[in-house]
This record gives structure tokens, sequence and C-alpha cells, in this order.
């Protein structure tokens, strides 16, 4: 049997892909802390259609939020609603390639 190049574990995925517009994904991310090892420049894998293919990126721009929302569930008895802060954070990623652990005979 042969090895992998690519070995990723449980914990190595740090989003989505959310958008995909021709040759740039949009990449909404849920693991926070783990952002801040990315940075402009990096080589990115994005699973493909089967487990043996990796779509290579080069993050482009890392974008990193704040923004309000709205708990409209929770009203309060004065018809208050209350706002809860909520961490955005998206990655841009240029497509450069496809990286393909089998593909047939080659």
């Amino acid at each position: 049997m042969y090895e992998s190049a690519l070995v990723f574990g449980d914990n190595d995925a740090i989003g989505r892909v959310t958008v995909v517009d021709t040759t740039r994904v949009y990449i909404d991310v849920v693991d926070h802390a783990l952002l801040t090892r990315v940075s402009v420049s990096n080589l990115i894998a994005i699973q493909g259609a089967t487990p043996d293919e990796y779509l290579i990126g080069i993050v482009e721009k890392v974008t990193r939020q704040v923004r309000e929302e709205a708990l409209i569930d929770k009203e309060d008895e004065d018809g208050n609603v209350p706002v809860s802060e909520a961490q955005e954070d998206i990655v841009r990623a240029v497509m450069v390639g496809t990286f393909r652990r089998v593909d047939g005979d080659r």
C-alpha cells in the first residue's frame, strides 16, 4: 500500500466553503482559534469530490469582524430584543490546482 502525501486529522479543518466564484473560494471559519495560524500566501487544501482529491488554493485575504445579532426569540417583557455579538471570520483563497492521490493507473 502507499502512504498519502496529505494527511489531515479531525481537528485540522478551519471551516466550510460557502461561496465559489470562478477561481476563488470563500471559507466561513468555524475554528476561530485555528485561524490565528493562517496567513496570506499559505497553501490550503479543500476536500474535493472524492476522499482522494484535494483542491489546492493560496490564501489571498483573511477577514475578521464582529457583528451584532438580534436574539429575536428571546424578547423580554418590555418588547426589547437583546443583541449579542458574534465573530465572523472569512478566508478568501485563489484556486491553483488539484492534488489526486489516485487517478486510475497514473
